[in-house]
């Protein structure tokens, strides 16, 4: 089964990269021919697939990049409880509640907050090791959201100049003389 997802994977990933080359050599080649004034519909065909082409993996890489920038951006400020919070409540479990939210506050943001203890008194919370755990995990996920963000934002950006420098390059290729300097003229 692992052999199938392996074929799978790469004939996936084989796939997208002949499908990227393909549009940025139809910009390429239809930006030739439109600047050699052809403007047959085949050259206008293959710069408006390539560019719909980029501008929409572009447009998907944005939209990737803010949407894990927002899950990124969580609040990390929680307010501290009033004093009088749960005095109705038995001393067991306005202890065993507070401790729950210091628990909570901590793992979210790090900040050591207060409980109330069973005697009524504020006392500072001290994390178990099962929250430093639980706060390194979601310290790891936001870093990877994090990365996640700036890929697909490079990736757009990397769509769109390369769409552009394809452009150019079909503009070199056109005219004869620039085009023999850089072996893209016949």
């Amino acid at each position: 089964m692992e052999l199938l997802e392996i074929i799978g994977d790469t004939s996936n990933t084989v796939f997208w990269h002949i499908a990227n080359v393909f549009a940025l050599i139809a910009i390429f080649d239809g930006s030739r021919r439109m600047f050699q004034k052809s403007y047959s519909r085949s050259s206008i065909i293959f710069v408006v697939f390539g560019f719909s082409y980029c501008m929409g993996i572009s447009g998907l890489s944005f939209y990737l990049a803010n949407t894990f920038e927002s899950l990124s951006e969580t609040s990390n400020t929680i307010e501290n409880l009033p004093e009088d919070w749960g005095k109705d409540l038995a001393p067991e479990d306005r202890e065993k509640k507070t401790k729950i939210i210091a628990s909570v506050n901590f793992k979210q943001t790090g900040a050591l907050g207060k409980y109330v203890d069973v005697a009524g008194e504020w006392q500072s919370y001290c994390p178990s090791e099962n929250d430093v755990l639980k706060r390194t995990e979601l310290i790891d996920s936001d870093c990877q959201i994090r990365n996640m963000s700036t890929q697909n934002r490079n990736a757009a950006w990397y769509w769109i100049v390369s769409s552009l420098i394809a452009v150019c390059l079909g503009f070199i290729a056109s005219h004869k003389k620039l085009g023999k300097d850089f072996g893209f003229a016949r």
